[in-house]
């Protein structure tokens, strides 16, 4: 029926008597009936604390069918690490001011060099390393990103032209991710598939019973003909063992739970130690990994006196195609208001909310835009949260505007907790969620995807998009006053408890994903990145602290639209 698994299991007392667990658990055969979904779930959490299960299969069967992406590819043409020395060290790297003068006016650009080196103090020869740069003012309200640029020799160099003026600017860069860390966590999601695994419930009146999920076809120790594909009820791909109990069969989903990973003790994590001990450097103090001596400059007005430089274009006449065009650095803060180098921002009013439907789909920090809109227009909450971490549906209405506002957490891989079923019907598929919005009203879709997604292989995202993407194109074409803005990642040096397991290591490459997934309907999608907004403000939480800023900006470009 199934191939034998494999456990593997420490020299723990606790420990050895998970070897002797109902193998039935992982589809096989000495199973009694009369166990429960829970037990299910607590023995599959000690097989996990204990150090499996792990499937030789399963790691060794690729996630995509098309082979690997090209940013695997890239990191993956090198071997593992096996001395961490050899990785960048931002203590002994250099930076170098090329700038003659450290006195500007605003208008003029600065440029930096930055020459990684090892451990060992040598000269790094390759590029792929995460470098950030940007400036931040005395008064903390004045921020930017500078633009980075990779040699592909070990050295880089970043600039940026100069928006606003300062009495003193503090210049900063970052060693975010060596190249050697992005070639480790890759192999790991490549190996693993997703760094946090997730146990799915089936239930009815006669029985009950948990069995492992991916959103991939791939179940540790099951043969294809054992899985449920339980893709048309999450939205977007999502399989689960099928439950070997005869009253129960794969309709009987009722939803999923994340099994709690002891990261931390890496039981059996396929990295060498040296990539271990690189990925944990992530997880400590210092989160930002600064490099270079301390450089200020002055920056004074310009000419005519101004201290600020903006567009003349309002945001609310950007196009959408134009969203999608902005690189990094694509704004600044100035005076805590964050500006677009495409336009330039204004508040959004009360008249933006008249006559409209405001559905935001997503993650936890869609749901604050969510609540902020429902702030800002008084509304009356129909459905609220009751804790502060809620993964349940929230709306909101005024009637006298005619104003309403939802949000839908979504599915795959969002899960309520480690303790709690999130059970189908509160968490809403995203592309089940517009697929039923009607065709005809201003509708506003805000959507944001991203950290929860990061948990797994790239497979995991680009499957959720793919789907979303085409329920936008459904309903783009049935309502012509429907409008969309995608929110793209943000940078978060903390968040998850082991950082590797979630995190903003791989932004680039999730942009350069969703912007090909959208590349038919750029004209009529908008695009934003809180990127630089979250870099320059040094965020750590996976919740920026700028979430209201953020919000704000997407609001100035879609207000009234």
């Amino acid at each position: 029926m199934t191939a034998y698994v494999k456990w593997i299991w420490r020299d723990n007392p606790d420990c050895r008597w998970a070897v002797r667990l109902p193998q039935a658990l992982w589809q096989c055969q000495n199973y009694t009936s009369q166990h429960t979904a829970e037990e299910d779930y607590e023995r599959m959490c000690h097989l996990i604390s204990c150090g499996g299960p792990l499937d030789p299969t399963y790691m060794k069967t690729p996630p995509r069918k098309e082979g690997l992406y090209p940013f695997e590819k890239f990191y993956l043409s090198e071997q593992p690490l096996m001395d961490p020395l050899l990785a960048a060290n931002e203590s002994l790297s250099v930076v170098t001011f090329l700038n003659k003068s450290k006195s500007f006016t605003i208008g003029d650009t600065i440029s930096l060099r930055i020459d990684l080196k090892d451990g060992y103090g040598h000269h790094k020869t390759k590029g792929g390393d995460v470098v950030r740069a940007w400036l931040k003012g005395l008064d903390d309200y004045n921020r930017m990103m500078m633009e980075m640029r990779d040699h592909g020799n070990g050295t880089y160099t970043a600039t940026v032209r100069l928006m606003w003026a300062a009495r003193v600017a503090r210049v900063k860069v970052a060693l975010a991710y060596p190249r050697e860390y992005l070639r480790a966590l890759v192999h790991l999601q490549l190996v693993m598939k997703s760094l946090k695994l997730s146990a799915g419930a089936f239930n009815n009146s006669e029985a009950d019973e948990a069995t492992p999920c991916s959103h991939l076809p791939l179940i540790p120790g099951h043969e294809p003909e054992d899985v449920c594909n339980l893709t048309d009820v999450n939205g977007s791909p999502w399989y689960c063992g099928r439950p070997i109990k005869d009253k129960l069969n794969c309709s009987d989903f009722l939803g999923s739970r994340n099994l709690p990973m002891p990261w931390k003790e890496r039981p059996f994590l396929p990295v060498t130690e040296a990539e271990a001990r690189l990925l944990d450097r992530s997880n400590f103090e210092p989160r930002i990994h600064l490099m270079g001596p301390k450089l200020e400059i002055h920056i004074e007005p310009d000419a005519k006196k101004n201290r600020l430089l903006r567009s003349p274009v309002p945001c609310t006449k950007v196009k959408p195609a134009i969203t999608w065009q902005q690189k990094s650095p694509n704004g600044f803060f100035y005076d805590e208001v964050w500006h677009p180098f495409m336009c330039t921002p204004k508040p959004a009013t009360i008249d933006c909310y008249k006559n409209l439907r405001m559905v935001s789909l997503g993650d936890s920090n869609v749901r604050s835009q969510h609540q902020y809109a429902c702030d800002d227009t008084s509304s009356k909450h129909l459905q609220k949260a009751l804790y502060k971490a809620w993964h349940a549906p929230l709306s909101c209405e005024n009637k006298k505007l005619n104003f309403t506002s939802v949000w839908y957490p979504h599915g795959n891989p969002f899960m309520s907790s480690n303790w709690v079923w999130a059970e189908y019907g509160s968490l809403i598929p995203t592309s089940h969620a517009i697929d039923d919005l009607p065709s005809t009203g201003r509708t506003l879709v805000l959507l944001h995807h991203y950290l929860h997604l990061t948990t797994g292989h790239m497979t995991s995202m680009e499957a959720m998009h793919r789907s979303i993407h085409a329920a936008v194109v459904r309903l783009l074409k049935r309502n012509p006053q429907a409008r969309v803005m995608i929110r793209g990642p943000h940078a978060a040096y903390e968040g998850w408890a082991c950082h590797y397991a979630a995190g903003d290591m791989l932004v680039p490459q999730v942009e350069d994903l969703v912007a090909n997934i959208y590349k038919d309907v750029q004209d009529r999608v908008f695009y934003f990145s809180p990127m630089d907004m979250t870099t320059a403000t040094e965020n750590m939480e996976f919740h920026p602290d700028v979430q209201w800023h953020i919000y704000a900006a997407m609001m100035s470009i879609m207000c009234g639209r």
